[in-house]
């Protein structure tokens, strides 16, 4: 311990440079308390504080001749306390009994009470509190305190006390610079450790499983993912992370807990992951790809003359027996398509939940996209079969958008080519709504050639039957189509439209002065029967 004013100015020299070498906080710290016990001879306490800016409080850290289990309790805000006041004004003190007593009034009951405890409830003779200042941002207090004499303390005492808070205060922030360096050396290394370990389970072909299993290891808890359609829960957005690539949404993760509960390297692992969980899905796109792509040549092939080649290479790789019969089942959006063309994700997904369905129910099935058309190849299993097919279709396409599908007839693989023909034009009729989200070609009638007739032709003979209905009063249209529906049934067609008879009786005579036609005659019914059905089918239908 330095014992004259020469040898204070030594030790405060020396107690500089070694606190220039010391690089842990808890060193420099440990070291700080140490050397103002020793440079202050009539010190009997010494205590520092730093500053927590998250809480706004002075905290103790380190100090010598107190009960450090009670100053752990200790928080003093900038308005309380010799302490806060020094911290506040950045300027040093040196206080008399007197000035600590009236300090010592302005703190709160519960700081009070455990900073006497951790004194041993000895009342303050004199104080020295100095600032420790860097670049004008105050980052706690350091107090020596006195409680045998009067005024042992000097302003020469004050002064070296502030030279030594300088000091501290560099080395304060050196250490936690020195910290901050090596936490994010230490990040950067376990997150090139993690990029590492995720970029090996892709390359090993691993699979959305395993990249799941490692993140919830790192996470330490599950971790779900949803794919760019699936339905999401409901909870909120809080425990979702998005997976985005190319400004196409993939899908998200998620979480147990809150995204920002996560540690930094947690956070490293979850991007980490989702980028390996991306190109786990990118590079299962690009095998699908090419697989459709050969799919799409081999249907090509199909269609032609002479597919013979085709057909064996084809029923070899699905299974198929070459003396079944097959049908064409062309499926799209009713109102909207089932995927964007940007939207190549939600494509695979669609084509691979129709392939999922079909072979869940034992069908192994031929799935081919066409534009935005999903074209599928099944053996005829029977009308039972294909029927909760089709159901369980529309449920599962729902996600995407409401489903209209055409089936074609029955026939060899080596004419499928004409079952398909026949599905292309059911899907319209299924489309246009006139027969309901799923059309089999074998139950249309005379409506099976429109597609072959010239639309402007349909679209005359339309306007000259219809023309006053279609650009006049929408009741009189809907009551046609009802009356067709109910096959002129006077008391079914007033039931369904809850019109009283008489009312359905001068409605109808109006829609036939309009038309100047007479329902009596079967020609002139033939006809307006016919106009509807195209009308609906060409999407002139009022109704829509």
């Amino acid at each position: 311990m330095p014992e004259s004013m020469e040898s204070n100015w030594e030790y405060l020299l020396h107690i500089t440079r070694t606190m220039t070498s010391i690089h842990t906080i808890e060193d420099v710290l440990s070291t700080i308390t140490k050397a103002a016990f020793e440079l202050m001879a009539d010190s009997d306490t010494v205590i520092l504080y730093l500053h927590d800016d998250t809480t706004g409080y002075l905290h103790f850290v380190e100090g010598l001749g107190v009960r450090k289990d009670r100053l752990e309790h200790v928080a003093f805000s900038p308005e309380e306390s010799l302490t806060g006041h020094c911290f506040r004004t950045k300027t040093p003190y040196l206080c008399t009994r007197e000035e600590m007593q009236a300090f010592m009034t302005s703190m709160k009951p519960s700081n009070k009470k455990w900073f006497q405890e951790a004194v041993y409830h000895r009342e303050i003779k004199s104080s020295i509190a100095v600032p420790l200042v860097y670049h004008d941002q105050c980052l706690g207090v350091l107090v020596v305190n006195n409680f045998e004499t009067e005024m042992p303390f000097t302003i020469n005492d004050r002064n070296q006390m502030q030279i030594m808070a300088d000091h501290s205060a560099i080395a304060i922030m050196n250490s936690r610079l020195i910290q901050s360096l090596k936490e994010k050396n230490q990040l950067l290394n376990s997150s090139l450790s993690i990029h590492k370990d995720f970029t090996r389970l892709v390359l090993e072909g691993a699979g959305p499983g395993r990249l799941l299993q490692k993140l919830e290891q790192i996470l330490e808890q599950s971790v779900h993912f949803y794919e760019a359609e699936d339905p999401l829960p409901p909870e909120g957005e809080d425990t979702l992370y998005s997976i985005v690539h190319s400004k196409e949404y993939i899908g998200c993760l998620e979480l147990e807990q809150p995204l920002s509960s996560l540690s930094e390297i947690q956070q490293s692992a979850l991007e980490h992951g989702a980028t390996a969980l991306a190109l786990e899905m990118l590079k299962a796109r690009a095998i699908h790809d090419k697989e459709l792509s050969l799919r799409e040549e081999w249907f090509e092939k199909l269609l032609t003359d002479d597919p013979l080649y085709q057909i064996e290479t084809l029923t070899r790789q699905m299974g198929w027996d070459t003396i079944d019969t097959f049908q064409v089942m062309v499926i799209e959006g009713r109102n909207h398509p089932l995927w964007e063309v940007d939207r190549t994700m939600v494509k695979h997904q669609v084509l691979q939940k129709v392939e999922q369905l079909a072979s869940s129910f034992g069908v192994p099935s031929f799935v081919v996209p066409k534009g935005i058309q999903v074209i599928m190849v099944m053996p005829a299993k029977g009308e039972k079969l294909l029927h909760t097919i089709t159901h369980q279709l529309q449920k599962t396409l729902r996600v995407y958008a409401d489903m209209a599908a055409g089936i074609g007839r029955e026939t060899p693989l080596e004419t499928v080519r004409y079952s398909f023909q026949e599905a292309k034009e059911a899907v319209a009729f299924a489309k246009a709504g006139t027969s309901g989200p799923v059309v089999r070609y074998s139950d249309l009638g005379f409506e099976r050639f429109f597609e072959k007739l010239d639309r402007k032709s349909l679209t005359v003979f339309v306007e000259d039957k219809l023309g006053p209905l279609l650009h006049g009063s929408p009741p009189l249209y809907d009551t046609l189509r009802t009356y067709i529906s109910c096959n002129q049934n006077h008391k079914e067609t007033s039931d369904r439209l809850h019109i009283h008879p008489n009312t359905l009786y001068y409605r109808l005579n109006k829609i036939q002065q309009q038309l100047q036609l007479d329902f009596s005659k079967e020609k002139d019914w033939m006809d307006v029967r016919l106009a509807v059905d195209i009308s609906q089918w060409n999407g002139r239908d009022p109704q829509k």
